[in-house]
């Protein structure tokens, strides 16, 4: 329907560049009043054309953002908005604790990779033999726990991703609820807008029709 009232829109435009063109002298003073009456109701419309599209475009933005959708939903529903904050909680730990996981890993692998460089500078083969095993032994108690952690971690994510797919399914849930009331708004508001700009359109017709039979009769 958008599509017909912008064709429309220009059609009447050009109509309009017509109808503002310098009417000459020989015209009767009818056809000059019918002219400024035909100029007022395109500028009717037009500024008409421009709030319908100006509307549209305003709620289609609302109706397309997700993150305003889930606002609402959250303000809307209480429960859901309790889950949804503890949910943000929870991703931002989840979201630190990896971090630390990962920044101790690098932290320990370079500690381990100075030590051995520290005790192979020891010119004392005995004294730089027992500082080597003694890394290696505190290296291999970090591999376990490393290992042990590693384990934690995993299982960190498992229950993390089935977590998400849930609080992700209930988002599509209530995003959709809440796009149905929208649309069901909308397209109330379109209907008015409908009703609007055909009363314009049926004026601009008569007006139009008026205007072209008297300049034919000249």
């Amino acid at each position: 329907m958008f599509n017909r009232i912008t064709i429309s829109s220009c059609v009447l435009l050009l109509l309009a560049c017509i109808a503002g063109c310098e009417i000459p002298q020989k015209y009767s003073k009818s056809v000059l009043e019918a002219r400024s009456a035909f100029a007022e109701i395109l500028d009717d419309f037009e500024t008409q054309t421009k709030r319908v599209h100006q509307e549209v475009d305003e709620g289609c933005q609302s109706l397309l953002d997700f993150k305003q959708l889930i606002k609402e939903a959250r303000d809307k529903d209480k429960e859901f908005g309790k889950v949804y904050t503890k949910w943000e909680h929870v991703e931002q730990e989840v979201v630190r604790l990896k971090k630390k996981f990962e920044d101790l890993v690098k932290s320990a692998d370079k500690l381990f990779a100075d030590l051995r460089d520290r005790a192979n500078s020891i010119v004392d083969q005995t004294k730089k033999q027992k500082s080597l095993e003694r890394i290696k032994d505190a290296e291999a108690k970090y591999i376990v726990r490393l290992k042990q952690a590693k384990n934690g971690m995993g299982k960190l994510d498992e229950v993390n991703t089935k977590v998400n797919d849930v609080m992700k399914e209930l988002e599509v849930l209530y995003v959709i609820e809440s796009i149905d009331e929208k649309i069901d708004v909308a397209f109330s508001e379109i209907d008015v807008l409908v009703k609007s700009v055909m009363t314009e359109l049926n004026e601009l017709l008569t007006e139009s029709r008026s205007l072209l039979e008297k300049k034919i009769e000249e």
